[in-house]
């Protein structure tokens, strides 16, 4: 396992390195403080990490790596967790007005704690884009097939999904997305997962949105699930090469459960 983190981490650091090379454009640097379960026992992560964005031509390039360190967590765990994401899109150019793209997402996530075994989530999402242009804005629909592995192995080690995405992004800074989710396991048990809602805004220096998460009750395994909404508001002020961000994750609102609440905050500086 050890071996498989570090050759992840050798993958992945060429590309910031490679744009910190060409003259810095695209690169971002960063951290972020996060307190999980704020209405529970106060805990603080805290997580440095590097962004990269930046086109070629007709290929667009996105890559986040982060380490998240616990530095107040239960007295005798202090868990470091390593994070990677990327998404290359190749656009092809249909007409003046539309564009097929086709792209990859992957997810990554590495977690080293004293008190539990090492655990390791991998995702990846072949994607296909098609964006139309109107006076009004942007129409564009997404199909992405993410496929999940989780080790330690379990009987629910590789699951696989489908999302269907429809979004507007219109002339004047307003987005918006519809996202349903299904989700197909390994031992024929198939369902439909939820739906996720983006609303997001941008005006000169000024960021937001808010994502509306409404997952679908489900029974398995004798168990009955109804974990609730999850609402995610989002703040980013930007000014000269610098921003900096609140946002938040209010978690399990309608369910039987307790509500959840995580903060974060954050600053990050573009070369």
């Amino acid at each position: 396992m050890k071996r498989f983190l570090v050759f992840v981490v050798m993958l992945t650091l060429p590309v910031f390195f490679t744009a910190a090379q060409d003259d810095g454009l695209g690169l971002t640097v960063g951290v972020e403080l996060e307190c999980p379960g704020i209405n529970d026992e106060f805990a603080l992560n805290v997580i440095p990490f590097l962004e990269y964005d930046t086109s070629f031509g007709d290929l667009d390039i996105w890559a986040w790596l982060g380490v998240s360190f616990g530095v107040v967590h239960d007295e005798d765990d202090f868990p470091v967790n390593l994070s990677a994401e990327f998404l290359p899109w190749y656009n092809l150019r249909l007409s003046s007005d539309s564009t097929l793209s086709i792209g990859v997402y992957g997810n990554l996530e590495y977690q080293i704690s004293p008190s539990v075994d090492d655990a390791l989530f991998f995702e990846l999402e072949p994607r296909v884009k098609y964006n139309q242009s109107f006076d009004f804005g942007d129409l564009y629909g997404i199909i992405g097939l993410p496929v999940g592995l989780v080790y330690p192995y379990d009987d629910y080690d590789v699951s696989l999904g489908v999302k269907f995405t429809l979004g507007w992004a219109s002339t004047f800074g307003l987005e918006l997305e519809l996202t349903p989710h299904f989700m197909f396991m390994p031992d024929g048990v198939d369902m439909y997962e939820g739906i996720e809602l983006l609303i997001s805004y941008e005006a000169d220096s000024i960021y937001g949105e808010l994502v509306v998460g409404i997952p679908n009750d489900m029974d398995y395994g004798g168990y009955h699930f109804d974990p609730g909404v999850t609402l995610s508001p989002h703040v980013e002020y930007r000014f000269a090469r610098m921003a900096v961000y609140l946002g938040a994750d209010i978690i399990g609102i309608g369910s039987s459960s307790d509500i959840e609440v995580d903060l974060k905050a954050g600053f990050k500086y573009s070369f």
